[in-house]
């Protein structure tokens, strides 16, 4: 491949990101500050496991039986955003609200 064919094809590749989703600064825009950017996250308790041949069973407007599952405090929890784990930490009780404490940071800024 030519140099000319790689310069274009590296003018049309997108920018990289440092987390999926979010726009990386361009020497054609100034970077956005992270204090304006937001995203949505996903807090997730525990998962269990599920057999295939109960999802085969699945129709709209079913009820999927969840095993009873107590909110505790220390409980573990994930904060992702898509696929992507950006925290982790464990469930706590704070003034008769579920918030959660974390334990480890997954993502850096830069």
């Amino acid at each position: 491949m030519s140099d000319p064919e790689l310069n274009q094809k590296a003018e049309m590749a997108e920018p990289e990101t440092a987390i999926s989703g979010l726009p990386a600064a361009t020497p054609d825009h100034d970077p956005i500050p992270l204090s304006q950017l937001q995203i949505s996250v996903d807090v997730c308790l525990p998962s269990q496991k599920v057999a295939l041949s109960d999802i085969s069973n699945w129709m709209k407007g079913g009820l999927v039986p969840l095993p009873a599952l107590p909110l505790a405090a220390g409980m573990p929890i994930e904060v992702r955003h898509g696929t992507q784990v950006l925290a982790t930490g464990s469930l706590v009780l704070l003034d008769d609200c579920y918030a959660v404490h974390i334990d480890k940071v997954m993502v850096t800024g830069s």
